[in-house]
């Protein structure tokens, strides 16, 4: 079946973060992203999709987009239609490598959350060590 990686620190930053509406939206996203991380859809599809007012969804693009969880483009051969890319250090759909690869290449754009790339990483790293230690070492 169709897969795609959600990093557990995202996730928790964006539950305790992110807006429900917010959330609601950026879990359509991942539901119909394809490889490299792209979703193509209009506007009206997503407010039919969520269930979401226009103003509602309107709001929570602009919450992805300020915390750079999501860059919005129009789409290149419908100008009614806009394309966003995830970040790939929030998900990813497709092989591990390319992921790595685009990851060492914009490390310098990628930022979340008020955090650049780097930083982003490094507190990723430290927090899945605090999780895996206290969940997994303490029972041994």
């Amino acid at each position: 079946p169709p897969a795609v990686i959600l990093f557990q620190y995202f996730s928790f930053l964006a539950a305790v973060t992110l807006k429900p509406a917010t959330c609601k939206v950026l879990f359509l996203f991942i539901s119909k992203v394809i490889y490299g991380n792209v979703v193509s859809m209009d506007i009206k599809t997503i407010i039919e999709e969520t269930c979401l007012s226009n103003m509602s969804v309107s709001r929570s693009l602009n919450e992805l987009v300020q915390s750079n969880v999501i860059i919005k483009s129009k789409y290149a051969t419908d100008r009614r239609r806009n394309e966003y890319w995830i970040n790939p250090l929030a998900m990813w759909k497709g092989n591990s490598i390319k992921r790595k690869r685009v990851i060492e290449k914009n490390i310098n754009q990628l930022e979340m959350f008020g955090k650049n790339g780097e930083q982003y990483q490094k507190d990723e790293n430290t927090k899945s060590k605090e999780v895996f230690s206290d969940t997994f070492i303490g029972k041994l």
